[in-house]
């Protein structure tokens, strides 16, 4: 319940992200495995951290996917560290703490 993961395309390629509320990085690398073992190498993976209760969620609970997609590919993705990636489709790197 604390993991998000999101699919999507920017202008310059595909990209999987992981959004994982932790305090750690412990498992950034692992996440970033599973995922690239999941994807085509064409794909950026990328992992974020956020504290608790970041992942925007509806009523119902289920993750809000779109509009996290939304703020990853406005490259505005507030309150989350970028902790890992492989690749380079991220057209604006979000910069960390933003």
């Amino acid at each position: 319940g604390r993991v998000a993961v999101v699919f999507g395309a920017t202008r310059t390629g595909p990209v999987a992200a992981a959004l994982v509320e932790s305090d750690s990085e412990e498992w950034a690398e692992e996440v970033v495995a599973v995922l690239r073992a999941h994807t085509a190498e064409s794909v950026t993976v990328v992992a974020y951290k956020g504290r608790r209760g970041s992942i925007p969620r509806t009523s119902s609970g289920k993750p809000r996917r779109r509009i996290v997609w939304g703020q990853i590919d406005a490259g505005d993705l507030a309150g989350w560290d970028r902790v890992a990636v492989l690749g380079e489709a991220l057209d604006q790197p979000v910069p960390a703490g933003a």
